[in-house]
C-alpha cells in the first residue's frame, strides 16, 4: 500500500535541523505565518544558536528559561526594518511554540538562498506597432549584451500593464 511521503520527512530531515538548532522543522515551514507574508518575502531563519552542552531534548525545557539565538537572513535594507520588529517576530515566534523557545535574534544582512529568492516577472508584453519601433530602434547596434539589454529595457518601457 502507497504512504505519503509527507509522513517520511520528519525523520529524514531531523539530523539535518538539528545541525541548524532546530529541534522541529516548524519554524522553517511555518515561517510565513509565523512572521507575516510581507517579512517571510524578504528574510528566511538560518539557524537557533543553543547554549553550549544543550541537546535536542533539552531544547524544549531549557526555552523556558532563556531560549536560544534565532539567526535570520534578511535581504538588502529590510535589515533596519525587521531591527525594529525584532520583539514582535520573537513573540509571534515564542506564541507559537507556547513557550520561551527564543530569547535574542541576531540579524544577518545578505541575499536570500535560491529557493526563497522572488519569482521572476513574465516578460513584457508588446503590440505590434512599440515591437515595430522597438527593433527599429535596436537595429543599428551591433548584436551583443549591450543591445540586448537595451531591447529588455525598451519592451519595459513600452510595454503595456497586464
Amino acid at each position: 500500500m502507497a504512504q505519503k511521503l509527507a509522513r517520511y520527512i520528519p525523520a529524514i530531515t531531523r539530523k539535518t535541523m538539528e545541525r541548524f538548532g532546530f529541534a522541529y522543522g516548524d519554524i522553517l515551514n511555518q515561517w510565513p505565518a509565523i512572521a507575516g507574508p510581507e517579512l517571510a518575502a524578504c528574510c528566511v531563519p538560518e539557524r537557533i544558536s543553543w547554549p553550549r552542552g544543550i541537546d535536542s531534548e533539552q531544547k524544549a525545557r531549557r526555552g523556558r528559561h532563556g531560549g536560544g539565538t534565532l539567526v535570520i537572513r534578511v535581504n538588502g535594507p529590510m535589515a533596519v526594518e525587521l531591527q525594529h520588529l525584532t520583539p514582535r517576530i520573537m513573540e509571534r515566534i515564542n506564541g507559537y511554540y507556547g513557550y520561551h523557545a527564543i530569547g535574542s535574534v541576531k540579524i544577518i544582512q545578505g541575499p536570500l538562498p535560491r529557493w526563497r529568492q522572488p519569482a521572476r516577472r513574465k516578460p513584457a508584453i508588446l503590440d505590434a506597432r512599440s515591437a515595430a519601433i522597438l527593433a527599429q530602434t535596436t537595429a543599428a547596434l551591433e548584436p551583443g549584451p549591450l543591445r540586448d539589454a537595451l531591447a529588455r529595457l525598451g519592451r519595459g518601457v513600452l510595454s503595456r500593464k497586464t
